[in-house]
């Protein structure tokens, strides 16, 4: 992936896999994606039908989040 697009830096998204209930309250499926920023993530979620969305950041200075859930 190209870090940079003539003289501008690009931002480049990852996809998190991700598993859910099929039983919970939202059945619906989620995309989920990182960037890696100076200090951390930035993660969006969104659902992949309809336009509901949430943008985090997730301080990690050093990058060690594989992306994974905590046992």
């Amino acid at each position: 992936m190209p870090k940079e697009q003539g003289d501008k830096p690009i931002l480049g998204w990852e996809t998190v896999n991700t598993t859910r209930d099929k039983q919970g309250l939202l059945s619906s499926e989620y995309l989920v994606e990182r960037a890696k920023v100076p200090g951390g993530w930035l993660v969006i979620s969104q659902f992949k039908v309809g336009p509901a969305h949430g943008l985090a950041f997730v301080p990690d200075p050093n990058h060690e989040w594989d992306g994974g859930s905590l046992p």
